[in-house]
């Protein structure tokens, strides 16, 4: 008699125990699609032999648990490829902006020009005082003169205006990066607590910690943000020396605008006290660094390049005599935001020296026009075109190494987030045959409860 109960008992776990793999296989089915999932298996045990008077049957089968797949050394390399990834990919889209602000190398089939064009019309413009047979009167070749010099000012201060735009604009980003790193460390806690309640089941705990890992590597991606879990359980994130989260306690952070001579930075400090904190990675130290050190590095070189011109085109023009012109400045201002023709000029363009002798016995054309090759910068033996050459060079090369180490660190990230896949995603071709097993060992233990159904009903009978 307890033979047969045996046999039953041994069949219903086995029943309880396809019910529940089944309901598994199926929730990972249903999320084989869903960003940061990661598998799930019901673990299963023998348990032991139950010994009666018709000698030991098999125990049947204990549910252990619900196990989460998991590899925790990729998912850590994970969220460095993606803080690395973060921070590569956002200077290459700043520094490619930057290019397209400068627009170099122009387009000379669509007609259009870069600052580099503009300052060689302003030079070419002395020429046909310069080429006694270049056909031009006074009169129109100070127009010209004059309506190039405008357009290159105007070039200078477009390009120092879209210069301060952008970097007005990434302030405004690290302020609304700084407000989502805010709510996911929030949400990070809020998860910490729900984890540790008592009150869910295994299966709800795997999708907690699933989605806790999601924000946990978009932290990384933000700010470079790591962390830790204790022996205990509990977790711990840090970035730049400072705890962000310490289980269910959160430490935000703010940004603060940092002002600088020509463009303002910005810094990070943690809310709960005033010393600036440093981003060890992802794209708000991109952001940093573009206003700390990239865009005041390209800013200062046009504004090195439009003061030099000034200066230099001003000394020629002050210099010349015995020509109705002379004797005042060509330019005003002192960088790239404040050049301007000189007003004085502007309302008397009679006031243009074109064929007055400097001091040297050279005529002001032929100086001004020489300035395609004569140097502006002795320690350096550059040119005017030189020292813009320079400008565009360096910002060519910073884009172009930053976009092969963004293109990297994409390549490193997609490629271990391949590998995380393999680890712990989701085969659906692997759950549909694994259903296929339980659905027969289900209709097998099914069957022995029939069959001891049919055996305890003629038992009875005789009875």
């Amino acid at each position: 008699m307890s033979g047969l109960f045996g046999l039953l008992q041994t069949a219903k776990l086995t029943i309880f125990a396809q019910e529940m793999t089944l309901g598994v296989l199926n929730h990972n089915v249903a999320n084989a699609n869903t960003p940061g999932y990661h598998r799930q298996r019901v673990d299963l045990s023998a348990r032991g032999n139950i010994v009666g008077l018709g000698g030991a049957i098999g125990g049947g089968v204990n549910i252990d648990g619900i196990h989460r797949f998991n590899d925790s050394f990729v998912e850590n390399q994970l969220g460095r490829a993606t803080s690395n990834s973060g921070e590569q990919s956002t200077l290459a889209r700043n520094f490619s902006i930057m290019e397209t602000i400068f627009g170099e190398p122009v387009d000379d089939v669509m007609g259009e020009k870069g600052l580099g064009d503009s300052i060689s019309e302003f030079l070419n413009a002395w020429q046909p005082v310069v080429n006694p047979e270049m056909d031009s009167d006074d009169a129109d070749t100070r127009s010209l003169i004059l309506e190039t010099a405008r357009s290159m000012a105007h070039r200078f201060n477009t390009l120092a205006e879209n210069l301060q735009d952008l970097a007005h604009s990434l302030r405004g980003d690290v302020a609304t990066k700084v407000g989502e790193v805010n709510t996911l460390l929030d949400e990070v806690a809020q998860l910490n607590l729900q984890l540790d309640s008592g009150a869910i089941d295994e299966s709800a705990r795997a999708d907690l910690m699933d989605s806790r890992s999601l924000k946990l590597n978009r932290l990384s991606g933000l700010i470079g943000a790591e962390w830790n879990v204790s022996d205990q359980g509990q977790l711990k994130v840090y970035a730049g020396g400072r705890v962000l989260v310490d289980h269910v306690t959160v430490h935000g952070i703010e940004a603060e605008r940092d002002p600088r001579d020509r463009i303002d930075g910005m810094r990070l400090a943690p809310t709960d006290d005033d010393f600036p904190m440093a981003a060890p990675g992802g794209e708000l130290r991109a952001m940093m660094q573009m206003l700390d050190v990239e865009m005041p590095e390209i800013l200062g070189r046009l504004d090195e390049l439009a003061s030099r011109f000034i200066d230099k085109v001003n000394e020629i023009h002050q210099a010349a005599e015995g020509d109705g012109g002379g004797g005042v400045d060509f330019f005003v201002g002192s960088d790239a935001s404040s050049i301007a023709v000189s007003g004085v000029l502007a309302d008397d363009p009679d006031l243009i020296s074109l064929s007055g002798l400097l001091p040297d016995g050279r005529d002001i054309a032929s100086a001004i026009f020489d300035l395609h090759t004569e140097s502006v910068d002795p320690d350096r033996d550059l040119t005017l075109e030189g020292l813009y050459a320079g400008l565009v060079g360096h910002l060519g090369a910073r884009s172009g190494a930053a976009m092969q180490l963004s293109n990297a660190a994409e390549r490193l990230e997609t490629g271990l987030q391949s590998r995380l896949e393999s680890e712990v995603g989701v085969n659906v071709d692997e759950e549909l045959a694994q259903m296929m097993v339980v659905q027969t060992t289900y209709q097998a233990a099914s069957k022995v409860i029939k069959a001891i159904d049919e055996m305890l009903d003629i038992l009875i009978t005789v009875i």
